[in-house]
């Protein structure tokens, strides 16, 4: 989830502090360095469609991990809570480690958004927070933002 490179590049655009990939199937992906091993990535996309179809999918992590890391997880369960339940923490298999995670926080007042962080330090990520939001362009579309800090 966190790794650039599960990214196909297209385009490579490189400074001392970010990296910006855009690739053909539309996903840009902005990596900043925001200190000593430490970044920012934000991802983004539109998508033909209004946020509730969306909304579906992030609505159900575990479904949301098969999509997002095809074929990459294993063993997914729920630690305390479910769907329905926030906060709700859970755990996965990602190349042979647990990653444990909790969504903390999920609105659909002023547009769809979920927050999500590590519990505990796993394939030498410390510790991370995650906003996914859904942004309506019209009644046919939808932005698509990842950000991970």
């Amino acid at each position: 989830m966190w790794k650039e490179a599960h990214h196909h590049e297209s385009r490579l655009n490189y400074d001392k502090k970010m990296t910006n990939v855009k690739a053909p199937d539309g996903i840009e992906v902005i990596t900043k360095s925001t200190g000593p091993n430490q970044f920012t990535i934000v991802a983004t996309a539109t998508f033909n469609c209004d946020p509730t179809k969306i909304w579906k999918l992030l609505w159900d992590w575990e479904q949301l991990l098969t999509v997002g890391l095809p074929g990459m997880t294993e063993n997914f369960q729920w630690l305390n809570g479910s769907p329905e339940q926030i906060p709700s923490s859970f755990q996965f298999e990602l190349g042979g480690a647990i990653i444990k995670e909790e969504i903390y926080k999920r609105t659909t007042k002023d547009n769809h958004c979920l927050r999500y962080r590590t519990l505990e330090p796993s394939l030498g990520v410390v510790d991370y927070d995650a906003i996914l939001e859904l942004h309506p362009i019209d009644q046919k579309h939808t932005v698509f933002t990842a950000t991970r800090k």
